[in-house]
């Protein structure tokens, strides 16, 4: 069973009572008739000390000294009987019972009245014995003998059986002290050890939270003792562990994004390896059909020699441009930090509009521009105009219906929009998710027909994401819009 710290004080305490009690009685019983009988024997020994101070030397018993004697035997509950050596004694001093103590003067005389192994002092002058009064049924403590100049005869006895009734008596009283003692000091200590015991029982509380690795909790108190320094250690290691743990969250959240990280990158370089091993194996196999039938011969004609030169030209241009777009997005992919600067957005757009107006001409496209004035931005100009590229090299590869694109920006709570429309067929909803993964092409027959890797938009949205930003698509009536976000704010991200 278990006892709180408290229960164990207070039963501590009422043991110390008890035990502080049951001594007290036991000493009584043991010691107490012995310390008594000596005391009785110094009494009277004392007596005649003063007897002699009183009547020795031939002196008279005056009124000083008769009044000094009768203090002393009521104090000391002494009978005193003083005779003086004439031929016919007399009394000079007496106190008690005259009759009985003549009467120990004849058994003193004649020796009836005691024996030798009674007596328990004795000196030249005096002798003092213990002795049982059959008549009254009582011990008694007797004293007999003279002054030094043998002038006077002195006999002194004090009752010893309210010894006895002193030991019970005090016994007695011991026991019922020991019951009021014992319910009071049990319950002060329940009460006082409680007011002890609060403090650890906090201190336990405390440490529970903690083995939870809960540390928000503290010790209030405002002890100045041991109690009290516990607690500020307590304190003080829940801060140090609570800071540790923090750490060890942090390293270990730390390590978590690394291993993340680094499963994503392999991820991203498997990924990267089939489809660059997919995108390659069709210009690679033209490229080799048609270098053989150079090497074997096939046609004599320089006509038909220079269009398969020119085939294989085209087929490694492509995969020029492949390689180094996929560098591009390793590059931003794997966190290559860009050099960011203040620019003014609405001239890189018309800047990149210009050098695209022969391709728009080629293509029989109608330009529509709504970019207003100035709009500076922070961000890395040659990324966001790879961006704005490959949105405008993807409307113009799916412009159909009215052939018309729409570079429009917009303003609004601190950003600036960028959208670039077309006008021809709408993106299935199911697939506006994939168009960003790399290598996915929604219409394979028209992308291989263009030239195009299903790459670049997979440049945007790593572009736009190491930036922090916001891009998209959604379809129109008419058509689809293709935007991007960024900060107006003159700060540097």
């Amino acid at each position: 069973m278990k006892y709180s710290i408290r229960i164990r004080y207070a039963l501590m305490v009422a043991g110390l009572i008890i035990s502080t009690i049951a001594g007290s009685i036991l000493l009584n019983l043991c010691c107490f008739e012995t310390y008594y009988f000596r005391n009785k024997e110094n009494t009277i020994r004392d007596m005649y000390r003063l007897i002699e101070d009183h009547l020795g030397d031939g002196k008279a018993l005056d009124t000083n000294a008769e009044l000094s004697l009768r203090l002393y035997c009521e104090n000391a509950n002494l009978d005193l009987l003083i005779l003086d050596e004439g031929i016919i004694p007399r009394s000079v001093f007496c106190r008690g019972n005259q009759l009985e103590l003549r009467e120990l003067i004849y058994a003193y005389l004649y020796g009836y009245r005691y024996s030798p192994e009674n007596v328990i002092h004795k000196d030249e002058n005096h002798y003092v014995c213990q002795a049982y009064d059959s008549v009254l049924r009582s011990e008694f403590l007797e004293s007999f003998g003279t002054t030094s100049d043998r002038e006077y005869f002195i006999i002194m006895r004090t009752p010893l059986q309210n010894m006895k009734e002193n030991i019970l008596l005090s016994n007695r009283f011991n026991l019922m002290t020991a019951a009021v003692t014992l319910l009071l000091g049990t319950v002060i200590a329940y009460f006082l050890t409680g007011q002890m015991s609060r403090p650890i029982t906090e201190l336990s509380g405390i440490a529970r939270k903690m083995a939870g690795l809960d540390f928000s909790v503290r010790y209030r108190g405002d002890n100045r003792d041991e109690i009290g320094e516990l607690g500020n250690n307590m304190n003080h290691l829940s801060e140090q562990l609570e800071n540790t743990i923090g750490e060890l969250k942090s390293a270990n959240l730390k390590l978590m994004r690394d291993i993340k990280k680094k499963e994503e990158q392999e991820n991203m370089r498997r990924e990267f390896l089939a489809g660059l091993s997919h995108e390659l194996k069709t210009p690679i196999a033209l490229i080799q059909g048609y270098a053989e039938g150079l090497r074997d011969g096939i046609s004599e004609d320089p006509e038909s020699r220079g269009w398969y030169c020119e085939v294989i030209a085209d087929e490694a241009a492509k995969m020029n441009i492949l390689v180094r777009r996929m560098l591009t997005l390793n590059e931003i992919e794997f966190g290559q930090e860009q050099p960011m600067e203040r620019f003014d957005l609405g001239e890189m757009i018309r800047g990149v509009l210009s050098s695209y107006q022969i391709m728009f001409q080629q293509k029989k496209v109608e330009l529509e521009l709504r970019v207003g004035g100035p709009i500076y931005v922070w961000a890395d100009e040659l990324r966001i105009e790879e961006v704005l590229r490959n949105y405008l090299s993807n409307a113009l590869n799916h412009v159909e219906g009215e052939r018309r694109i729409t570079v429009e920006t917009i303003l609004g709570d601190g950003l600036v929009r960028v959208c670039v429309s077309n006008s021809g067929q709408q993106i299935p909803v199911e697939e506006m998710e994939k168009i960003w993964h790399r290598f996915y092409k929604v219409d394979k027959a028209r992308t291989r027909e263009y030239g195009g890797n299903g790459i670049g938009l997979s440049i945007v949205k790593a572009v736009m994401e190491a930036h922090g930003q916001n891009f998209g698509v959604y379809n129109r009536e008419d058509g689809v819009t293709f935007w991007f976000e960024l900060d107006v704010e003159t700060r540097k991200k």
